[in-house]
């Protein structure tokens, strides 16, 4: 009977403890989109709202959506110039909107003063119906004198800093570097189009080097909208073999030399990946003089990029055709067969960031 009533005991007194652990929301933050007064906003508001998150005592931040069931998203935008607001929207796991708050604010001193409120506004808002008679969300006690206590000056550097709760939150450095340099090996089918014959050659393998620089320390401090925008340059090595008809001994070989210049346009949805689609021009050089090629080409293209170890890995792949016609055997003037190239490419390669990172 004794034992009974000990684990009767036991029970009634773990059973609260229980339902306020059970009670714990999963909540994950994803990367605030859009464009703030720099380029560093996006981490800034992003670190500051998982900072007052990580103060709510009923509240798990989660690292990936997979684990979440609730979902923070800011979204930065400047409706006039040196005007800006951040709008947060709490949805849960199917995408429904519970809550929905927009800060408009002129500077980040600003901002810093009222995204302690925002993000109570907004989680208050969601759970209203948790609410007790003292007006406390049960299971999720806000900290003492958090919402009373302005920002200190200590507070606002370490906010500036981008200094994460939770080291393991990923960040968007590897995505904001001036200057990128890496290489690629790439598989080149070719197709090649005569009066003749229309031929394919799809044992091509080329290698490149890589190099990109983009505008962002420019729109750092002045041109804002180039901000997503980049220039890339390099050196190609592909090669071309043209079968220009059946007989025996009529088919030619040579190595091209290509240098682009492309110009690219930057999509980051998030800390993770890096969206290029890109158009440009390629410099035509042949090694050899067993074919001719034309001096320029058009070549439009999309790259995928992932942080992966220290570096980036990127997947490219891309379109290319001539400005006008190529040639056969630079030196036999009598043979003055002509034909296009039309080239696919799809390569592998790894990058580094190089100097300083505007993140």
């Amino acid at each position: 009977m004794k034992k009974c009533g000990f684990l009767i005991l036991l029970l009634i007194i773990t059973f609260p403890l229980f339902s306020q652990t059970s009670q714990n929301i999963l909540m994950h933050v994803p990367p605030v989109r859009g464009s703030g007064s720099t380029p560093q906003d996006n981490n800034i508001f992003r670190n500051q709202i998982v900072r007052e998150l990580n103060a709510w005592g009923g509240i798990t931040l989660v690292e990936t959506t997979r684990g979440a069931e609730y979902f923070i998203n800011g979204t930065l935008t400047s409706p006039t110039p040196h005007s800006y607001s951040i709008r947060l929207i709490l949805t849960d796991r199917n995408s429904v909107a519970l809550s929905d708050q927009t800060l408009h604010y002129q500077t980040m001193e600003e901002a810093f003063e009222y995204i302690p409120t925002l993000v109570f506004n907004i989680i208050f808002e969601a759970f209203a119906d948790r609410v007790s008679g003292d007006e406390s969300l049960s299971g999720i006690e806000l900290l003492p004198n958090l919402q009373s206590q302005p920002r200190t000056d200590q507070d606002r550097i370490i906010i500036v800093q981008g200094v994460m709760p939770d080291d393991k939150i990923p960040d968007g450095t590897w995505q904001n570097y001036a200057w990128y340099l890496g290489g690629s090996l790439f598989w080149t089918p070719r197709f090649y189009s005569s009066e003749e014959k229309v031929s394919g050659n799809f044992a091509n393998i080329g290698m490149s080097f890589y190099a990109e620089h983009c505008f962002i320390y420019i729109s750092h401090y002045k041109w804002r909208f180039l901000l997503p925008f980049s220039i890339s340059s390099g050196l190609d090595f592909a090669p071309d073999w043209i079968i220009a008809t059946d007989r025996i001994g009529d088919q030619y070989r040579n190595m091209i030399l290509q240098f682009p210049l492309l110009f690219n346009y930057s999509f980051k949805p998030d800390f993770n990946s890096i969206h290029k689609p890109y158009l440009g021009i390629l410099f035509n050089i042949p090694l050899f003089p067993y074919t001719t090629v034309p001096v320029c080409s058009m070549q439009t293209g999309y790259q995928y990029s992932r942080k992966i170890g220290p570096g980036i890995g990127f997947a490219d792949a891309n379109f290319t055709f001539d400005f006008g016609k190529s040639g056969l055997d630079k030196h036999n003037d009598k043979d003055t067969r002509l034909y296009r190239r039309y080239m696919l490419y799809f390569g592998l390669g790894y990058k580094f960031g190089i100097g300083k990172s505007y993140n």
